[in-house]
């Protein structure tokens, strides 16, 4: 018998152990080679025989260059650190780990071990669904990714790569963090050089501090305040279905961009106060970006309003303004009220006032 460990909507995740478990011996490999291959690590589809039925999972393991035994320990102890981190994570939008086996493919000795997500990445999900995701259903999925994040930055967790290939999705499409912190384990072992081409697969969501190593540094460290402009990157994604850069076919020319300066460009379908926040996330000096906290109050409002429209617009339409969500449903009751959302909207008219020509 073969399930996916998923779950009913709304259901966070049963954490099946109290101290991190060796599953060497129960874990086998779907097939002879890796499912996916990200900057920073491979990952294998694999199966996890648990007191006789069997569950699907997926299997990252971290890739390094550095062969050195020197290297090679200074990597584990930073992933043994980062492992330790992530056990102790609890929350509903963060993919959990599961537990850990050894001598699991290449690069790295030890793989962990994750559900397997049925709908896998964001960008996969939102090229399959296309305009059929109405606009409330992309502003919960936004919401689910802020919550997430948030909730990282809570606990001192950087994720370093935030971008469409690292939120995975559930059988209901429901959204999972992947992949946080495995940027600072290659950056000590590997150095930047390595690092800088390894996010080049993500350098249409990355700060533009991150390929600016400032004198006397050999690492650009990552930050919260580059996942917040890693997240108004997704939100663009999300909102318009296409990739931040779009028009741009070569990661190279993005990185021309980038350092000039040059913002991905405007959907002509993105309603003002919506492009505002994006804008926001995207201001030149990090710490004029919002917190993810802040963040996530303002899109799960927006999502707790479109929740009562009666009518949920597909994303080719042209988004209502807060305003008009609350002069239709003004008399339904919603958590998110009025007032609150009020202030939300002329918070955003201020923003808008000062980046929008």
């Amino acid at each position: 018998m073969e399930r996916a460990l998923e779950l009913p909507h709304g259901v966070s995740f049963a954490r099946p152990f109290t101290t991190l478990a060796d599953l060497t011996g129960y874990i086998t490999r779907d097939g002879d080679y890796y499912f996916a291959h990200g900057g920073f690590a491979d990952v294998w589809k694999g199966t996890w025989l648990k007191d006789t039925v069997k569950y699907k999972v997926a299997i990252k393991v971290v890739r390094t260059t550095n062969e050195s035994d020197k290297g090679c320990e200074k990597m584990y102890k930073r992933l043994n650190k980062e492992i330790m981190v992530w056990q102790k994570l609890d929350h509903e939008n963060i993919i959990p780990l599961l537990g850990i086996t050894f001598d699991f493919g290449r690069g790295s000795p030890m793989g962990m071990v994750c559900p397997w997500l049925e709908n896998g990445n964001l960008n996969g999900y939102l090229d399959r669904c296309g305009t059929a995701l109405t606009l409330r259903e992309r502003f919960r999925i936004l919401s689910e990714i802020a919550a997430g994040l948030s909730y990282l930055h809570s606990c001192g967790v950087v994720h370093g790569d935030l971008s469409g290939s690292n939120v995975l999705l559930d059988s209901e499409g429901k959204a999972f963090l992947a992949d946080f912190g495995l940027s600072n384990i290659v950056a000590e072992a590997c150095g930047p050089s390595y690092v800088t081409s390894s996010i080049g697969g993500s350098i249409r969501w990355a700060a533009p501090e991150y390929f600016r190593i400032s004198a006397g540094s050999s690492v650009s460290t990552v930050t919260t305040h580059g996942d917040i402009y890693s997240y108004g990157s997704v939100m663009l994604q999300v909102l318009s279905g296409q990739l931040p850069y779009h028009q741009l076919k070569r990661d190279t020319e993005v990185l021309f961009e980038l350092d000039k300066g040059v913002r991905p460009p405007r959907p002509p379908q993105l309603a003002n106060e919506h492009w505002a926040l994006i804008c926001l996330c995207w201001m030149e000096q990090p710490s004029a970006r919002p917190h993810a906290r802040d963040i996530f109050e303002i899109v799960q409002h927006h999502h707790l309003a479109l929740s009562v429209t009666a009518d949920c617009q597909i994303v080719h339409s042209i988004p209502p303004s807060v305003e008009s969500v609350l002069a239709e449903n003004g008399s339904i009751g919603c958590s998110a009220t009025p007032s609150s959302l009020t202030l939300i909207s002329a918070f955003l008219t201020i923003i808008l006032s000062h980046i929008i020509p």
